[in-house]
């Protein structure tokens, strides 16, 4: 897995655009495989390092086919859920998860 552009904040549309010239700009990687589970490790190593402070994170994930490489998407998946969840609980002490709860409705 790679990561295309690094971390950018796009607050208008001027640094859209800019944003979205660059990433037309980048050549297309063409593999045999696909590997789902790869790519969500691969994102919450990100997500955990990107320096940016953030009420939200989202992985968005799309493939040519199925995971057909790599563990099982399930599994990481719900390892990933399994991290987040321990996260949102150690918040929990300084009443994080109750806002978080409320604003999100989990």
């Amino acid at each position: 897995a790679n990561q295309t552009i690094g971390w950018t904040v796009i607050s208008n549309e001027r640094e859209a655009r800019a944003f979205a010239a660059r990433l037309d700009a980048e050549p297309i990687s063409s593999a045999r495989r696909t590997s789902i589970s790869n790519a969500l490790s691969f994102a919450s190593t990100l997500l955990s390092s990107s320096g940016y402070d953030t009420n939200r994170l989202v992985i968005d994930i799309s493939g040519d086919g199925a995971n057909n490489v790599g563990p099982a998407v399930d599994a990481t998946r719900d390892a990933l859920v399994a991290r987040i969840d321990a996260a949102l609980k150690a918040m929990d002490a300084s009443g994080v998860l109750q806002r978080l709860r409320g604003e999100w409705g989990f």
